[in-house]
């Protein structure tokens, strides 16, 4: 977690939480059984998160945290719905 930049270390924590809170049964794995019990709107908002995430660290890295947060915040959204209505 000491590996992330400061800005994104609060929501990786809440993905890691997401993603580990659930007890595994037999031959399964936590991740496995937390993302089992995620509705579809949580999955969407933690694949945006994920994304956004990815994104603010990209930026800081070159810099371009204000242009890169805004596409992610608009567009994700968009197109998690778009392919979510596509199944």
């Amino acid at each position: 977690m000491r590996d992330f930049p400061r800005e994104v270390r609060d929501d990786f924590a809440l993905l890691i939480d997401a993603l580990s809170r659930e007890r595994a049964l037999a031959g399964d794995t936590v991740l496995r059984a937390s993302l089992r019990k995620l509705s579809n709107q949580q999955a969407a908002e933690f694949a945006a998160l994920i994304i956004r995430t990815y994104g603010r660290i990209e930026s800081l890295k070159s810099g371009e945290t204000a242009l890169l947060a805004n596409a992610a915040n608009s567009s994700v959204p968009l197109l998690i719905q778009t392919l979510a209505g596509s199944r």
